[in-house]
């Protein structure tokens, strides 16, 4: 029984990332939006106009996304994509706002090429997860590959003052916001910028990661290679392609899998 669940929360793992989830949720909105306005039709005798097909587009989509399991973020991203497209599309904006668009994005999630891994916020669920995994009686090193806004350091950091909490990111908007939350806040953690990929994780005692399916299988290569036996890598979501965890730990909708390094 625990084989086959896992088997089951491995495949819901490893084969819908947040966006192919996401692309999944519009799709499905796209058909429910053309049923009803087909159903409407032939009932009513009267055409569902285009605003109220896209709309209609946006509440199946978002409520696809719940039923995906998503977090809630993604819902409001699938409500708001089709009218917000349409809106778009449907005014009169000056070449510069795109431009200025595509900056924005470059700069918010800016290396994704290299590290194949989007912005994607690690849950309250996660991070108290992370908290209580962490010894609160002895010093330990802490490391966030892809630490993005710098809230799980900033947690990690208030929830365990002796600890050495370290973060990388390679996107310029996160990586400085983590920069500033450290400085406010006065919390005890260093973010660097950079790519994980370069990264030493041999001197750390719990290295965690809320990347994609993506790069996993190439993470846990590099963790055994670096990562002395008995630390631990902890990923949210994302599993590691034919390795079982240690331990899975429920985590709101999603799953915190932990791997003792052998």
């Amino acid at each position: 029984m625990l084989a086959a669940g896992h088997s089951i929360r491995t495949m819901r793992q490893s084969y819908p990332s947040p966006l192919w989830r996401a692309l999944a949720a519009q799709a499905a909105g796209a058909l429910g939006a053309t049923g009803v306005a087909a159903a409407w039709s032939m009932l009513a005798g009267t055409d569902v106009s285009t605003w109220q097909w896209i709309w209609l587009q946006a509440m199946a989509a978002s409520a696809t996304a719940a039923l995906l399991r998503m977090q809630w973020w993604w819902i409001v991203l699938n409500l708001t994509f089709a009218p917000a497209l349409a809106a778009g599309l449907g005014a009169s904006l000056s070449p510069y706002w795109s431009a200025a668009a595509l900056i924005a994005l470059l700069l918010v999630y800016g290396g994704t090429q290299r590290t194949r891994v989007p912005l994607y916020l690690s849950s309250k669920e996660a991070v108290g997860i992370l908290r209580e995994l962490l010894p609160a009686d002895r010093p330990v090193r802490f490391l966030d590959i892809g630490a993005g806004t710098g809230s799980v350091l900033s947690s990690i950091a208030c929830s365990h003052p002796h600890a050495e909490v370290s973060g990388i990111e390679r996107a310029p908007v996160p990586f400085l916001i983590a920069r500033l939350r450290a400085a406010i806040g006065n919390r005890n953690y260093r973010v660097t910028w950079g790519d994980f990929w370069s990264a030493d994780l041999s001197g750390y005692d719990v290295v965690y990661a809320y990347l994609s399916p993506a790069p996993m299988a190439a993470l846990w290569e590099k963790a055994r290679r670096e990562m002395r036996p008995g630390s631990l890598l902890v990923s949210f979501s994302f599993v590691v392609p034919g390795v079982a965890p240690s331990r899975m730990i429920p985590a709101g909708r999603d799953w915190i899998h932990v791997w003792k390094m052998p």
